[in-house]
């Protein structure tokens, strides 16, 4: 089990929660790349850390701040998957938000995260996971 990596994404959550962003400046890789769920309004990947803050901006933009809260979190070698609740509320259209998100981080061999894929479900992330065991997209060496 790779503790690590695990307390590495609880870290993020927290510090999300907290409204911080230090986390993926300090955990992630320069050339990171975020997938939203293909339920996303905008189903592109964020690649880049400015690229995931806009993405976040616009998040934050239509709902305020959104908390997280892990129900489950899965060690799964140099991935963590996580079953969260995301709630929220918009700060002027008062829409709510409350649903269950499944994300993976995946992470380089210097416990740095490349990669954090969104799914709308458990099966959806595990499935994605098992196809052959290991992401081909996973750089040896991060460069910075």
């Amino acid at each position: 089990m790779s503790a690590r990596l695990v307390e590495l994404v609880q870290t993020g959550f927290a510090s999300w929660n907290a409204g911080e962003r230090s986390w993926i400046r300090d955990h992630m890789t320069p050339a990171a790349a975020w997938h939203p769920s293909t339920e996303d309004p905008e189903v592109r990947p964020y690649v880049g850390i400015e690229a995931i803050e806009s993405f976040w901006d616009q998040w934050y933009a239509a709902l305020g701040p959104l908390h997280f809260e892990a129900l489950e979190i899965l060690d799964a070698g140099r991935h963590v998957v996580v079953v969260s609740r995301r709630s929220g509320r918009g700060r002027s259209s008062g829409l709510e938000v409350s649903d269950t998100i499944v994300q993976t981080f995946s992470f380089n061999h210097q416990d740095r995260c490349y990669m954090v894929r969104e799914y709308a479900n458990r099966d959806e992330a595990l499935a994605h996971l098992s196809e052959d065991g290991s992401d081909p997209l996973a750089p040896a060496e991060d460069p910075k």
